[in-house]
């Protein structure tokens, strides 16, 4: 028989057998968020490439301390999200200003949107 009274475990006390998120794990996906947010700017594409060089690195934190692989490969899918969007509205910007280059001399608003249309009802 056990003479030693059983005691509840303290629930405020820290938890000890937690793992921590290495920083760059936490890194890859802020990146990842900001180039994904600011893609449609172009500025997305530059922070996009960075996040995926830092995405790697934080694979290979979490693949070493068995944490965060996770949050590293969603910080990497992000930050190739945003290359893509960036590339996209890149092309779509260079293809928007040849359609409608014309339309340049302009320079009250009304006449350069009734230039815009009549290029884009040409065809």
């Amino acid at each position: 028989m056990n003479t030693h009274p059983t005691t509840a475990p303290n629930p405020y006390a820290p938890r000890t057998d937690r793992r921590t998120t290495p920083g760059p794990v936490v890194a890859a996906v802020v990146v990842g968020t900001v180039a994904l947010l600011t893609s449609p700017v172009v500025v997305g594409g530059a922070l996009g490439v960075i996040g995926l060089v830092v995405g790697l690195f934080a694979l290979r934190a979490a693949r070493r301390s068995g944490a965060g692989r996770g949050m590293a490969r969603t910080g990497s899918a992000l930050s190739a999200l945003a290359v893509v969007v960036a590339v996209v509205m890149a092309v779509f910007a260079v293809w928007f200003a040849d359609r409608t280059r014309d339309c340049y001399q302009y320079r009250e608003p009304g006449q350069w949107v009734q230039c815009v249309q009549q290029q884009y009802d040409r065809g």
